[in-house]
């Protein structure tokens, strides 16, 4: 038998992170008075939702000798953007955001409507909780193509930060 990692998740920080990020792709420039971006929701032929990989995993646990403990976790999820019918100009356009918004969540410079923009720093998060990085795991991509020409685009993305606590 071989020695298997035991997978420990940050559930209470699951919630706090996603509604962050939630937040933060919303109130983007991309995003902003023009659509919203749903939690786990998709309608059959079109939508644009943030979709979970996994829960908030702990990556890593340190404790001191008085009490303190300090996790790095990550919270992997999905931006997927589904429309029917679209043209090589739309799903140029679909991509182009998708990759543009993991930019703006990396806190890289932005063009939107000709204006450069950086998101300028993460939010606050509930309780000892603070944002490390969030990056990209793939650029943008065709994820699925449907029989009503319905087609899923993705990109993937992971959202890393500590939670500190005292034991």
């Amino acid at each position: 038998m071989q020695n298997e990692k035991v997978v420990k998740f940050d559930l209470d920080g699951y919630e706090v992170v996603k509604d962050a990020i939630l937040e933060i792709i919303n109130q983007s420039p991309l995003i902003e008075g023009k659509e919203s971006v749903s939690f786990g929701l998709l309608e059959e032929t079109n939508g644009f939702a943030m979709i979970p990989v996994s829960s908030s995993v702990i990556e890593s646990t340190r404790k001191s000798v008085t009490g303190k403990v300090t996790e790095v976790c990550y919270y992997p999820f999905a931006l997927v953007y589904r429309d029917t019918g679209m043209n090589e100009k739309k799903k140029s356009e679909v991509s182009e955001l998708l990759d543009n918004i993991g930019k703006w969540l990396e806190r890289k410079e932005i063009n939107v409507d000709g204006e450069i923009q950086k998101l300028q720093s993460y939010p606050a998060l509930t309780g000892n909780r603070k944002f490390l990085e969030i990056r990209r795991q793939t650029n943008s991509y065709l994820e699925n193509t449907y029989d009503d020409k319905s087609e899923d685009w993705t990109i993937r993305i992971t959202a890393r930060y500590r939670n500190e606590y005292k034991e």
